[in-house]
């Protein structure tokens, strides 16, 4: 599934191929789950004939300002990533919406699975708020994390996984820094102390830095990451040498290494 730093990725994809260019038809192909309460009328009357001139992140979902038309959303739910090309059409399979400009070039928002959304908002702070997110994990200070840490109960993997607290992490990178951190998924947050939710905020941010650098691409992760060993056969910890196990934690899978990462008493 798309995180923060996929997605990151793909706005500096947006960027580089949508930006400033006419559109000047759009095309939507079995979206119609993945729109919600937005039509496709609505989405012709915006879309066409105006030019992306913006982007923004929160999260795991991304913004395109139309002009003074409002902004595009997008969230790439399991299987979403953009497509383009500089003349002629899109593959047509698996592509939920393409945006064909009038220099001839399109970009597609493929989504094989459609566990997607399509939307219009006025403005990101709105649909934010109307999501109920949480802060975007980049923009967090480690004050106001520790202050979340303090009034929240459960588990270390399900806070880092919540939406509505946190924006942006998953399960793949949510895995991650609790390995880098040296904590267990199933750690309660009451016995995390100072020192542990310092080094549970430093390795959030070195993590999504360090997977956005990477163009979130694995064998591009720095070499003591857990994510380029993540299910793979004869694996070892780059800290300890020990083997990577799979467990249940927060209703999902997770990965993590049993000496680093010792199981709480």
């Amino acid at each position: 599934m798309p995180e923060l730093p996929d997605v990151e990725v793909y706005k500096h994809h947006l960027e580089a191929h949508g930006m400033r260019k006419v559109i000047d038809h759009i095309e939507l192909r079995g979206a119609d789950r993945m729109l919600g309460d937005t039509d496709t009328r609505s989405l012709r009357k915006r879309l066409e004939g105006h030019s992306l001139t913006g982007t923004f992140r929160h999260g795991k979902y991304l913004f395109a300002h139309i002009g003074g038309n409002g902004w595009l959303v997008l969230h790439f739910g399991m299987t979403g990533y953009f497509e383009y090309g500089d003349d002629g059409e899109a593959d047509p399979q698996h592509n939920v919406l393409v945006l064909y400009f009038k220099d001839g070039s399109y970009l597609a928002f493929n989504c094989r699975r459609k566990l997607g959304a399509i939307a219009l908002a006025e403005t990101p702070e709105e649909f934010i708020a109307n999501k109920g997110l949480g802060p975007d994990v980049t923009a967090l200070s480690e004050s106001d994390f520790s202050t979340l840490l303090q009034e929240r109960g459960g588990t270390a993997k399900g806070l880092l996984m919540n939406q509505e607290l946190l924006a942006g992490l998953g399960n793949v990178y949510s895995d991650e820094v609790l390995f880098q951190a040296g904590i267990h998924p199933k750690t309660r947050l009451d016995r995390l102390e100072g020192s542990r939710r310092k080094a549970l905020y430093q390795a959030m941010q070195k993590v999504i830095k360090a997977a956005i650098a990477a163009e979130a691409e694995p064998e591009r992760m720095p070499d003591d990451f857990l994510i380029p060993r993540r299910g793979l056969r004869n694996a070892k910890c780059p800290f300890c040498g020990g083997t990577p196990k799979r467990i249940s934690a927060s209703g999902r899978h997770a990965w993590y290494c049993p000496c680093r990462q010792p199981e709480p008493e």
